[in-house]
């Protein structure tokens, strides 16, 4: 079954600092105002596809995306997660000029995949991850555009669901990192569920229920999962959200 399980952010929302936030089980975020609760909140959809810059809007905030998440080369945001398959996997995000890039891993999260020595605290540069990572014996991808890991954290259909990725290069690499990567399971499709994410988010759902009805989607292996994201618009979400008891029913579906 695949889950979000940790988001690990290094010099990021905490300069200097690294911070691991497990997502799996009963999980409380609270703390005073302004100590970063929405701004950690706002990863989640991310991790599921979401353009960072629907989340982070440089006019209205002043920053970036990767300005705000990812100030410094020494930055990285990590979302540990396990496959279709249930394998575990790591998605990597780091800064790339005034951008960003993900790298998709295919290991649990240690240390080691970032830090030299992470007893000092020295990291490996963003551009050697890949060669660094390859050298412990460990999968990992080239860099990938927000649009690219997109097309494979929620894709797993082959050579499908590519109508706007115009390089062949990228059609190929993203067909041939779906199977291990996607959330998806064999010849389905979660499109859609950065749109669910966002609009929990701006109707101010709770953490645990995100989870949960994240769990719920993911879950029916049975049926199509497409079908039942598309079914929902954004509208009608925050509608429902808006009402308790129809809330509980969403949940238990």
């Amino acid at each position: 079954m695949s889950q979000l399980l940790k988001i690990v952010l290094i010099d990021s929302l905490c300069a200097g600092a690294k911070a691991e936030l497990v997502m799996s089980g009963n999980t409380s975020l609270n703390g005073t105002n302004g100590i970063g609760k929405s701004s950690f909140l706002k990863l989640i959809p991310v991790f599921y596809g979401a353009a960072p810059g629907r989340v982070i809007r440089a006019g209205a905030n002043k920053q970036s995306f990767a300005n705000w998440y990812l100030p410094n080369a020494s930055s990285f945001i990590v979302f540990e997660y396990t496959n279709s398959e249930g394998q575990p996997r790591c998605a990597v995000m780091h800064r790339s000029g005034e951008s960003y890039s993900y790298r998709l891993v295919s290991s649990t999260w240690k240390p080691e995949l970032l830090y030299i020595d992470p007893a000092a605290g020295l990291l490996v540069p963003a551009a050697e991850l890949q060669g660094h990572i390859l050298r412990m014996g460990v999968d990992c991808s080239p860099e990938l555009q927000p649009m690219h890991y997109r097309r494979i954290i929620q894709y797993n259909t082959g050579n499908a669901n590519l109508d706007a990725v115009d390089d062949l290069s990228r059609r190929k690499m993203i067909q041939t990192l779906r199977p291990s990567f996607s959330l998806a399971p064999k010849r389905k499709d979660f499109g859609g569920i950065d749109n669910v994410t966002m609009a929990m988010l701006e109707s101010g759902h709770t953490f645990e229920g995100i989870k949960s009805t994240m769990t719920e989607i993911l879950q029916q292996d049975n049926d199509d999962p497409s079908q039942a994201l598309q079914s929902i618009s954004g509208h009608a979400f925050r509608s429902l959200i808006d009402n308790h008891a129809g809330l509980q029913i969403y949940e238990r579906w």
